[in-house]
């Protein structure tokens, strides 16, 4: 008798439909639930509306949660008896929800695996009381709240078809990744490297003069970095979303990836880790990578500002061979070990 799983989840990038594939092939039955969010929620970090949250009445909220969780968990989808109930981040889940679930089955094991960080994402931590196993992806975090540490999975190439490039970054529109993208592009020219380089710009400019000014304002009064207007026309600036499957297709067609860190975060990206899964270069600006144990100089390199441009076009110049020994370093994270490490 198959062992059932209430998988819950974001929809982002498409990392659900990984894991749901990889407990199917283990042989578990799967029932997914999207992890649902709300603006109001008084424990998100980023905050989807900040303001509003001042006036929130957190009883109300919490009452407006529970009433959501046991009319979704006594739906025909839901109601059921599950052994495992596996949450993949988990923002908004109330103690109703264990209380349902566990009611159902006395012996249901909770698990939890964080790919965002409670310090700048959500505060999960209020949960992890819940849990009979917790990981996250972040060393600082696992230290923290004296949690298991796991990094994010990766996975064999499946894909026939990939796009090739000598080199590929992609990520949301920032000064510092453009500042680093044209720095690429130029070395890249140089030694006549391919290069896919776009950064998903979200920023709406509607005079470039006032948005110049706004700028200037910014900086001026030491407010948060604003995406300058020179980021936002160059080359590199795009519209158009990179769906989840051909951007495995671009890494898995690259030579060399493009990695930048989040700056509330020293978890590796799941960028990082798909890609040395496939024995890819990598070049990063998350020092952390260097305390680990499969790191390896002459597949990642680790910059910063100090970092000569000489120095990168060395990397992208030199060979490297994916050994052996760099490939069992990675096994543990594969996503089939992987799950093995939470669900046993």
């Amino acid at each position: 008798m198959k062992l059932k799983v209430l998988f819950v989840g974001p929809k982002y990038m498409n990392l659900y439909k990984d894991v749901i594939g990889a407990m199917e092939r283990k042989g578990y039955g799967v029932d997914f639930l999207p992890e649902k969010t709300f603006k109001d929620d008084p424990y998100n970090v980023r905050g989807y509306s900040r303001f509003s949250k001042i006036f929130v009445n957190r009883k109300k909220f919490a009452r407006k949660l529970d009433c959501y969780w046991t009319k979704l968990l006594n739906s025909s989808d839901y109601d059921k008896r599950y052994d495992y109930v596996f949450v993949l981040d988990g923002q908004s889940i109330s103690s109703v929800f264990f209380d349902t679930l566990k009611k159902r089955n006395a012996r249901v094991k909770f698990v939890n695996y964080l790919f965002d960080t409670t310090s700048g994402v959500y505060h999960f931590e209020k949960n992890f009381i819940f849990f009979d196993r917790v990981f996250t992806f972040d060393v600082t975090e696992s230290q923290k709240y004296n949690i298991g540490f796991l990094p994010i999975y990766w996975m064999d190439n499946e894909e026939t078809l990939v796009y090739r490039y000598n080199i590929f970054g992609l990520g949301a529109i920032k000064n510092e990744r453009y500042a680093l993208f044209s720095r690429i592009e130029r070395i890249a020219k140089k030694n006549n490297l391919s290069y896919y380089l776009k950064l998903y710009n979200f920023v709406k400019v509607k005079n470039a003069f006032f948005y110049r000014f706004r700028c200037c304002l910014y900086s001026l009064l030491r407010l948060k970095n604003i995406v300058s207007l020179q980021a936002i026309q160059s080359p590199f600036a795009t519209t158009e979303s990179v769906p989840p499957r051909d951007f495995r297709k671009y890494i898995a067609g690259a030579d060399i990836v493009i990695d930048t860190s989040a700056p509330n975060q020293d978890g590796l990206t799941a960028r990082f880790m798909w890609s040395i899964g496939l024995g890819k270069k990598v070049l990063t600006t998350n020092s952390n990578v260097k305390q680990y144990d499969f790191f390896d100089e002459k597949q990642i390199l680790v910059i910063d500002e100090k970092t000569k441009d000489d120095e990168i076009e060395s990397f992208f110049l030199s060979e490297f061979s994916n050994a052996e020994k760099n490939k069992n370093r990675l096994l543990a994270y594969r996503i089939d070990n992987w799950l093995e490490t939470l669900l046993g």
